[in-house]
């Protein structure tokens, strides 16, 4: 047996431990999302309402990514991921028992803590574990199975869940495979020595945050001068960062015309796709009268192409190189968003949420790897936690944009305002975006 699969194997308990980690916190957001129509009819929700649910959520888990790497290397990646679980499995049973939705709102902030700890600290160990190249490739890539399978199922799994068990039932079903994680991460997870001089930027974290939360809630509420200072919160969070010795996020690789360009595309693609598939279920509900199983159903057209094209994805990058490869991707999750704004049958909606998946099935899980390729070698750390950090921030202000376009003029121009951040970034890609294979 050679000394690569010798390793492998060693290392096969801890990895498949963080990879049902990552996997359960792309589960999560994947099968609320199908839920939220009845938590709506529970609660009273209006859009606002419905936005924070999912917000909450994004906001804290973007703000705390700054924080959570600085956290695991100067306590350990493994006592991280550890605390991370437990803090996901706490709120996902405060979650599952909230009472009114102030306290289902402040449950979900504290998913989204423990899924920040938990993604950073998973990341950072699978790297640490699997130190050869065509090792650690091979470990991302099984991770990277075992979340697209998450987030393909999730909603068919979401929308059986909530219908045979209630909404409550997809936070309370967290509770056992936390527990299964918990007794698995420190049996399989070898000690990682902290840092103790790893210094921790709490005001960074707390710029960023309030700045991105700032931007939603000036979005929800019409409120132009908390947008007035969301902006002064994120230029004191970008001048901190730069003058930092050892930046969290290392904003002078947005100089980089490449990688700038591929975080735009990744940004505008979270308000294209992403950002749609949370307004979903409730447009199925509205239009078709589909319950939580039917619409989980129905939301596979617009999953399952992210579980079964990847494969053939990589291939079709080396053929076509970033430019192009980006391109078309995003024109045909264009043209789905285009259809889903014309059609009013079933038809032309399956339709239109098929092109949609298919065009994010074909470049998701490329985008990390073209980011990473388009910094410097030794800034490939910050490279993928700026890529994180960008689509996250897209998610959660996409989220609103799209809800306060919903709740004003419907949700055909909803699609049609994800149409247009399409072609936006189909315009970022020809114009920025390298034409050579990275």
């Amino acid at each position: 047996m050679t000394a690569e699969a010798t390793a492998w194997r060693q290392g096969r308990g801890a990895l498949i431990a963080t990879g049902l980690a990552s996997a359960l916190v792309q589960f999560d957001i994947a099968a609320v999302v199908i839920a939220m129509p009845q938590v709506q009819r529970d609660f009273g929700l209006d859009l606002a309402g419905f936005a924070w649910i999912m917000d909450a959520y994004s906001l804290v888990f973007a703000g705390f990514l700054v924080a959570a790497g600085a956290i695991a290397d100067r306590f350990g990646q493994r006592r991280i991921i550890i605390a991370g679980t437990a803090a996901f499995a706490l709120a996902s049973l405060g979650c599952g028992l909230a009472p009114n939705l102030g306290w289902l709102i402040a449950m979900r902030a504290g998913q989204g803590f423990g899924a920040a700890l938990i993604t950073c600290a998973g990341l950072a160990l699978v790297g640490r574990l699997h130190p050869d190249p065509a090792e650690r490739r091979r470990a991302f890539a099984w991770i990277g199975t075992l979340v697209g399978a998450a987030m393909a199922l999730g909603p068919a799994g979401g929308g059986l869940i909530a219908e045979l068990a209630g909404w409550r039932t997809i936070f309370l079903i967290n509770l056992p495979v936390c527990a299964v994680l918990l007794a698995m991460l420190p049996a399989t997870v070898p000690p990682t020595p902290g840092r103790p001089d790893r210094p921790l930027d709490i005001l960074t974290t707390g710029l960023l945050t309030a700045g991105l939360g700032l931007i939603v809630w000036s979005l929800l509420q019409r409120d132009w001068h908390a947008a007035l200072v969301a902006a002064l919160a994120l230029a004191a969070f970008a001048w901190r960062e730069r003058r930092r010795p050892a930046p969290a996020v290392d904003l002078t690789l947005l100089t980089r015309p490449g990688f700038l360009g591929i975080g735009l595309v990744a940004i505008l693609l979270s308000v294209a796709y992403w950002s749609v598939l949370v307004h979903l279920p409730l447009y199925l509900a509205t239009a078709l009268g589909f319950d939580a199983k039917t619409s989980g159903l129905a939301l596979l057209a617009a999953t399952l192409p992210m579980l079964l094209l990847p494969g053939a994805a990589a291939a079709l990058l080396g053929r076509l190189g970033p430019r192009h490869f980006l391109t078309l991707g995003l024109a045909i999750g264009a043209a789905g968003n285009l259809a889903l704004s014309l059609g009013t049958g079933l038809t032309p909606i399956l339709a239109g949420m098929l092109l949609a998946g298919c065009g994010v099935g074909l470049i998701q899980a490329q985008l990390s790897g073209l980011l990473i390729a388009a910094a410097p070698p030794e800034s490939a750390g910050l490279a993928a936690g700026l890529g994180i950090l960008m689509r996250q921030s897209g998610f959660a202000v996409g989220i609103a944009v799209l809800g306060t376009v919903a709740e004003g003029v419907g949700y055909r121009p909803m699609f049609a305002v994800a149409t247009m951040a399409g072609v936006a970034a189909i315009a970022v890609s020809l114009r920025l975006v390298s034409a050579r294979s990275a």
